[in-house]
């Protein structure tokens, strides 16, 4: 979208997201794009955040920039914490390897079984 927004800086265009989370994955990155937009005289909409010059607005958009990626950041440890526990109890996370699939096991996970007739080799 950047690339864009620099090589058509004869327009003007808008670029609407739906929330402030969606814009980068990072604080640094969504100032940085917020500035670049300013730069090549695009415009950002939402209807979630109201964005601005002034020092309210700003005060806003980085405080939600920084909710953000906290979330993300803690849902990469809540994800990686649970995927840890799951190998600890024997469980395989992964992507199932050839010859298996992921089938529902009564503890409400799901293990790998044998997915025929890929799992047989011929002999």
């Amino acid at each position: 979208m950047i690339k864009f927004l620099r090589s058509t800086r004869k327009h003007s265009h808008v670029v609407v997201i739906d929330d402030i989370s969606r814009l980068a994955r990072g604080i640094k990155r969504i100032c940085s794009f917020v500035q670049i937009s300013a730069q090549t005289g695009a415009s950002l909409e939402s209807p979630s955040i109201e964005f601005g010059e002034d020092s309210d607005s700003k005060l806003v958009e980085n405080l939600l920039a920084c909710v953000s990626q906290h979330a993300r950041q803690k849902n990469a440890e809540q994800t990686l914490n649970r995927m840890t526990a799951r190998v600890q109890q024997g469980f395989w996370v992964f992507q199932a390897v050839w010859g298996y699939k992921y089938a529902r096991h009564s503890s409400g996970g799901k293990v790998l079984v044998h997915n025929e007739p890929l799992a047989s080799v011929p002999s």
